[in-house]
């Protein structure tokens, strides 16, 4: 497993506090040849003014934040090989990359060209706080728990129906949960902690029964 972080120099991005795109795709082609195209495609859907410009943006006036979480990066994946060895008596082959995305996802398992590469995206992770030891290591096991199932099971599937789709996807998920919770011997992590969260699901509870009691609608 090797790993890199991408993220010196990114104010050289910016136009008056504006990130260009041009810049941008010069940049992440530098970070992994053909990328730009995947990743601007898997933006396409978002509303770019609303939704992507504000968080990467902000990023620019951040650069003593950007170079604590490098700092970061580096510390939670010093050990990581021989910490996932010792408990799964397995090796991952990937690359870990830290990054300035179009907020594409604080993690993203990606394919390209034959090599596996888990990407983090600065802009998402100084969104959602995780720029902190604690949260890092456990963002970058959940990616890496994509992986193991990528190399070895099964991660993607093509299924016949959206139905499917996201129950594979949930299950996947789990399955990244469950081998980061291993690794940290925390079985009580992500959500279940939070109170709001418990409560929100225990309010859900009933009608969660009675939708799997009645199965999938026959209606046309």
């Amino acid at each position: 497993m090797i790993y890199r972080s991408e993220v010196k120099n990114l104010d050289q991005l910016f136009i008056n506090d504006r990130l260009s795109i041009e810049s941008w795709q010069k940049y992440v082609e530098h970070v992994l040849p053909g990328l730009s195209r995947f990743i601007l495609e898997d933006s396409s859907g978002y509303d770019f003014e609303k939704d992507i410009y504000p968080l990467v943006n902000r990023v620019c006036k951040k650069q003593e934040r950007i170079g604590r979480l490098e700092i970061i990066f580096y510390e939670v994946l010093k050990d990581v090989d021989e910490i996932i060895r010792n408990k799964f008596e397995r090796n991952l082959k990937c690359e870990i990359v830290l990054y300035l995305g179009l907020c594409n996802g604080a993690g993203w398992v990606f394919e390209h060209s034959g090599k596996t590469f888990v990407l983090l995206g600065l802009e998402k992770i100084f969104e959602l706080h995780l720029d902190d030891p604690v949260k890092m290591r456990e963002l970058i096991y959940h990616e890496l728990g994509h992986v193991y199932q990528s190399q070895y099971g099964t991660l993607n599937r093509k299924l016949d129906n959206r139905a499917d789709e996201l129950l594979w996807q949930l299950y996947t998920e789990g399955i990244a949960v469950y081998f980061q919770e291993s690794i940290t011997n925390d079985f009580s992590f992500y959500h279940q902690k939070s109170d709001a969260c418990r409560e929100g699901l225990q309010s859900m509870l009933p009608q969660l029964k009675r939708d799997f009691k009645k199965g999938p609608s026959t209606d046309e």
